[in-house]
């Protein structure tokens, strides 16, 4: 799996704040693997995620600096 980093505002990568929202940070993922995709629930702690896909996978990562 690739995991990067996406901004809010890719013209403005400082900006963090879109009305009363504050972005805590994105990231894309992206897998070869066919069973990769279609998450419909995603917990983040501490920077280790557990997904659920849409046909009941469960993944689990790590993201960077995490």
């Amino acid at each position: 799996m690739r995991i990067a980093p996406v901004a809010l505002d890719p013209a403005d990568p400082a900006r963090h704040d879109l009305g009363g929202l504050h972005f805590l940070g994105g990231w894309v993922l992206a897998s070869d693997d066919m069973r990769f995709g279609g998450i419909s629930a995603m917990h983040v702690k501490d920077g280790a995620v557990t997904a659920l896909s849409d046909v009941g996978i469960l993944i689990h990562f790590t993201l960077p600096g995490g």
